[in-house]
């Protein structure tokens, strides 16, 4: 048997080398080797907390996505694709980037694997985290007769955990939001914007944020037009007089809700909303008028103080000549004839000297009324009129009046004085 399978080795050994050739030829024939660029392969990370855990932070400048070249038969490659292969890199070893095929069935098929990018480039800082203000800008005008009512947000910080060197340039976090033609309020979550100290928006998308976004809360109200009325109660000093009073404005524009603005015409201010007293002098009283309205209303149209200019005066007291002609005898029974034996009277007026400048002595209808006297001498009180409004008569005045006439109508009158 020995000799059987020893005799000619040599050539048996050349048979079969001579078959594993051919077989290695017809192969490479029908299925050859080929090169296949693979590309978009992600590179996994391994072992990042061996950083952070000591307090860095890292974000990847490089080799993040790599290509590879893969040496494997043409049958096998050619249905290779980017997710049966795994790129990592070990940051606990600081390693090349290692690449593994997962598709069991051909691993064994594929001859090598290469990468042009060898390892991946960190940019490795302190971690950092700070607590950023928050503010909202908004801009534009709402529709006409609407206004912005109250502003809000759901919190006015937001906390934010990064590389140091960003970090530390963010100031201040806005949100923006244009209000134009509006009429509707707003309520949405909305998105802010970080900046540094010299206002440049900030990249934040290696930042981490303890909120991507925030509710926003903006009120478009509607606006009313309303009169504003005041009756102040003042008094004056003796010898003073109030002239009247002035409003630096008698309507005011309103906001509120549709509801609240149906139920409103006016703003009537209470007569305790000015209290004067014994004043001697004009002088401005402010009122505030948010003090007066309920909190569903708002002013719009400017200032909501209301400026009330009291106009005072002093009375002047002066004195006037009226010559006996200018007095009107009144009710002088028939047949009597009477004399005033005065010939003037002097009359004192008290008034403010616009009046005393143009003062008319005509409206006084100066005159005694003798009804029921008897022939005789006596003081008759002068009779004039009075207009509280723009004189008073400071002083009684009287005048020596002689009634005469014959026995008849005397004794007539005093027929009638009797029965009266």
């Amino acid at each position: 048997m020995k000799k059987i399978i020893f005799n000619n080795i040599g050539l048996k050994i050349l048979a079969l080398l001579i078959a594993i050739l051919v077989w290695w030829v017809v192969m490479n024939i029908d299925d050859p080797l080929v090169k296949k660029t693979i590309t978009g392969i992600n590179v996994e990370l391994r072992n990042d907390d061996d950083l952070t855990d000591k307090g860095y932070i890292y974000e990847v400048e490089s080799g993040s996505l790599i290509a590879i070249t893969v040496w494997a038969p043409e049958s096998v490659a050619k249905d290779l694709k980017s997710s049966d292969f795994v790129a990592y890199a070990d940051l606990s070893q600081l390693s090349n980037i290692t690449i593994e095929c997962i598709k069991s069935d051909v691993k064994s098929d594929i001859k090598e694997i290469t990468s042009k990018v060898q390892v991946v480039k960190l940019s490795i800082d302190n971690k950092e985290t700070a607590e950023i203000p928050v503010t909202v800008n908004v801009t534009g005008t709402p529709a006409e007769n609407y206004v912005t009512g109250d502003i809000s947000i759901s919190q006015n910080k937001i906390d934010i955990t990064g590389a140091a060197s960003v970090v530390e340039k963010i100031v201040r976090a806005e949100i923006k939001y244009d209000v134009s033609n509006m009429m509707q309020s707003v309520n949405e979550m909305v998105t802010p914007v970080f900046y540094d100290e010299d206002g440049n928006v900030i990249d934040t998308s290696a930042i981490q944020l303890s909120r991507n976004s925030l509710r926003l809360s903006v009120a478009i109200n509607p606006t009313k037009w309303v009169s504003v009325t005041i009756n102040p109660t003042v008094t004056t000093a003796e010898d003073y007089k109030m002239m009247g009073y002035t409003q630096n404005f008698d309507h005011v524009k309103i906001a509120g809700s549709s509801e609240s603005l149906a139920n409103i015409t006016s703003i009537d201010l209470p007569s305790d909303a000015i209290e004067l007293e014994d004043i001697t002098e004009s002088q401005d009283c402010v009122v505030n008028l948010n003090n007066y309205l309920k909190a569903s209303y708002t002013i719009v149209s400017g200032t909501a103080e209301l400026v009330v200019h009291i106009d005072v005066e002093p009375l002047v007291t002066k004195s006037y000549i009226i010559r006996r002609n200018g007095i009107a005898i009144n009710n002088l029974a028939d047949g009597l004839e009477a004399k005033i034996e005065d010939s003037y009277i002097e009359v004192k007026i008290k008034a403010t000297q616009d009046v005393h400048d143009s003062f008319n002595m005509d409206v006084l209808n100066t005159n005694i009324d003798l009804k029921d006297y008897v022939p005789g001498e006596y003081e008759v009180k002068v009779v004039m009129s009075e207009d509280e409004n723009n004189y008073i008569i400071a002083e009684n005045v009287s005048v020596k009046v002689v009634i005469t006439g014959d026995d008849e109508a005397q004794e007539e009158t005093e027929t009638q004085t009797k029965v009266h």
